[in-house]
């Protein structure tokens, strides 16, 4: 995090998906990015935690939709034990769904 300070990354959304077997990945994400989030979900990981606005990922999320054909059943936020979390289900033409949790830091 320090580096991204660093870099002037600090107002930059940043998405953290952690795997066991690899470790914690940081990357710096923005609204023309939905490539690098569809590759997240798509994949085995543990954990996604999202820090930034919600807009942005909302908007990431629909073009990530439009972009792959994809069909969101439920796109919602709540108020978890560790603060707000984003339920996500999407299902794709191939029958494949897509089921997650994304914490909002």
């Amino acid at each position: 995090m320090k580096l991204f300070e660093r870099l002037g990354l600090k107002r930059t959304s940043i998405l953290k998906a952690h795997n066991p077997r690899i470790g914690t990945t940081l990357i710096p994400i923005g609204m023309n990015d939905s490539e690098i989030f569809s590759q997240y979900l798509l994949n085995k990981v543990q954990s996604l935690r999202y820090q930034g606005s919600y807009k942005k990922l909302e908007g990431i999320i629909k073009k990530l939709a439009d972009k792959d054909g994809a069909q969101i059943i439920k796109m919602r936020m709540t108020l978890g034990r560790r603060g707000q979390v984003l339920l996500l289900h999407l299902r794709y033409p191939n029958s494949l769904e897509v089921r997650r949790v994304i914490r909002i830091e």
